[in-house]
């Protein structure tokens, strides 16, 4: 199975988090006191579609190939910033699937990790830019010429219909950001490798639990988070995408 084919929203299904959140926590406060917490943590996610976003503006499917290609080896900032430094990362791959674009990149900010890793920073944005900018209605459903359907200031509605949803060509890729709240409401990040392997050494643990006691003791989770350290060692120095 290939790492895009992983990137498939049924695969992060079953690797979301399968614990109680109290549990987890503690679990990654274990981690952090250990100083076992990963320096550089693999995320990946969709970032893009076809799909009128909330910000009134979409991309046809015929541009997801060029922002794809273009979205490799881009910056992962945090909240959109042009600052040096809010650079947390970089996007190693970017492909399109199903009028999707998808990407896989690395973070490396302590604080950020932690926060992706306890699910309190769940989305991703792109910032593009771009001179070729219409009205999606005249150019859509009133079938005007790209020439008649251009908008030239888009903070304001179509001169023409008053339209404000917009249509983006020849799109420029700056940048790819954490953010709290995405234009796209599917735009996830997911963390790979290190939370899968941590998710699955839990669930297996507290199944076996369950079979025998109604409720988890102090011990066993002392044991689940003793069991999830040995395991996760070998994956806190080089993430893997989880199988």
């Amino acid at each position: 199975m290939s790492q895009k084919t992983l990137l498939d929203t049924k695969y992060y299904a079953k690797i979301a988090p399968l614990v109680r959140q109290n549990e987890y926590r503690d679990l990654m406060r274990v981690y952090e006191k250990e100083g076992k917490l990963p320096k550089r943590l693999e995320i990946g996610g969709m970032i893009i579609d076809d799909n009128v976003n909330l910000n009134h503006w979409m991309v046809p499917k015929e541009e997801l190939e060029n922002i794809a290609n273009q979205l490799k080896n881009k910056q992962i900032r945090a909240d959109h910033s042009d600052s040096v430094y809010s650079i947390i990362g970089r996007v190693e791959d970017a492909w399109v699937e199903d009028n999707k674009v998808f990407y896989k990149g690395e973070i490396g900010d302590e604080e950020l990790i932690k926060k992706v890793l306890l699910g309190y920073v769940n989305f991703d944005s792109i910032q593009l830019y771009s001179d070729d900018v219409y009205c999606a209605n005249c150019l859509y459903n009133n079938h005007k010429q790209e020439s008649e359907a251009k908008i030239t200031n888009i903070n304001e509605p179509c001169p023409r219909c008053g339209n404000s949803e917009l249509v983006i060509k020849n799109p420029q890729v700056v940048e790819l950001s954490l953010v709290a709240t995405p234009a796209y409401t599917t735009a996830e990040l997911i963390p790979l490798g290190f939370k899968a392997s941590l998710d699955k050494a839990l669930q297996g643990r507290f199944n076996n639990v369950s079979n025998t006691a109604t409720e988890i003791t102090p011990e066993d989770f002392i044991l689940v988070a003793a069991t999830t350290l040995t395991i996760a060692s070998n994956v806190i120095n080089m993430l893997y995408s989880f199988v």
